[in-house]
């Protein structure tokens, strides 16, 4: 009875081992792929650089944590801040049609030659 049971373990060891080199096998294939997104796709060279390593070296630890980390949030940043920057240039707009009257260079400019004009300038012969 004792061969027969040492047979069944056998298989049932070789397919677990199996299990195991497929699942290591895939994380570091995954691991090596999103490397090659990091490397395109990370803001400076530094991060590509660390993520690529982390990716390859202990895919079963980097790999989560670039797939939620790692995501480029800069392009919503970017259409974030275009429409900001749009809505203030609007403000800004409205703002500068209201002082404008109040503003005109024109007659400061006037008012300020009138004003040299009046001046008394001293003698230089003196």
């Amino acid at each position: 009875m004792d061969e027969t049971e040492g047979a069944r373990k056998k298989p049932r060891r070789r397919l677990r081992r199996w299990k195991l080199w497929l699942i290591v096998g895939l994380a570091h294939l995954l691991g090596f792929l999103s490397s090659f997104h990091a490397i395109m796709s990370t803001r400076t060279s530094q991060g590509a650089i660390a993520w690529a390593v982390s990716l390859n070296a202990f895919p079963y630890v980097a790999l989560p944590a670039y797939w939620v980390l790692g995501r480029n949030k800069f392009q919503g940043y970017v259409t974030a801040r275009r429409a900001v920057d749009t809505e203030t240039l609007e403000q800004l707009g409205a703002i500068a049609d209201e002082v404008s009257p109040y503003l005109d260079l024109q007659a400061f400019l006037e008012s300020l030659q009138q004003r040299l004009a009046r001046m008394a300038f001293p003698d230089r012969r003196e």
